[in-house]
């Protein structure tokens, strides 16, 4: 969204032959967004991949507790004698 708004601003400025300081700062500020919203994704894609697998982790490590303890399979009437 910002960088379709950071184009359509540079259109504006060279249809309208805006001076050359106020382009490059448009060009700065659509170039800054773009950087931005790359890093961001790229941030996200890696705390996806952490998650996951810190998810499979923890899954793997309840799996191994579960049937490492037999004790937490007791029927009810064994536990009360």
């Amino acid at each position: 969204m910002v960088l379709l708004f950071g184009n359509y601003l540079t259109i504006e400025a060279y249809n309208r032959q805006v001076e050359s300081d106020d382009l490059k700062l448009i060009m700065y500020f659509q170039e800054s967004c773009f950087f931005l919203i790359m890093g961001y994704r790229l941030q996200m894609r890696m705390v996806r991949s952490v998650l996951r697998v810190r998810i499979v982790r923890i899954m793997s490590l309840l799996r191994s507790e579960l049937f490492n303890q037999p004790s937490l399979f007791v029927k009810r009437s064994q536990v009360s004698k």
